[in-house]
């Protein structure tokens, strides 16, 4: 039988009893607690504030965002070890 042909409610036991298998009950509650049901419209939300932005105000924010990565990286740095000479 095709799993395109398995009941939709024989499919879920079989899915879960092999998430219990590989991750234990434990794991796969945590697995299983990380997909929701969201609320509202993704694709509709992310038009309304993408479609305003243009390929120079992205370009500008990525290079804002590096340069900024950069300054921090800097201040965070340790200093290089000086090596002592070898005594003869």
């Amino acid at each position: 039988m095709k799993i395109s042909e398995i009941p939709l409610c024989e499919l879920n036991e079989r899915g879960l009893r092999a998430l219990v298998r590989e991750l234990g009950p434990a794991g796969m509650a945590r697995f299983l607690n990380q997909y929701r049901r969201g609320k509202g419209d993704y694709t509709r939300d992310r038009h309304l504030w993408l479609d305003k932005l243009d390929s120079d105000e992205i370009w500008a924010s990525i290079m804002r965002q590096q340069e900024e990565a950069k300054a921090a990286a800097k201040t965070t740095a340790k200093p290089a070890k000086r090596r002592r000479p070898k005594s003869a």
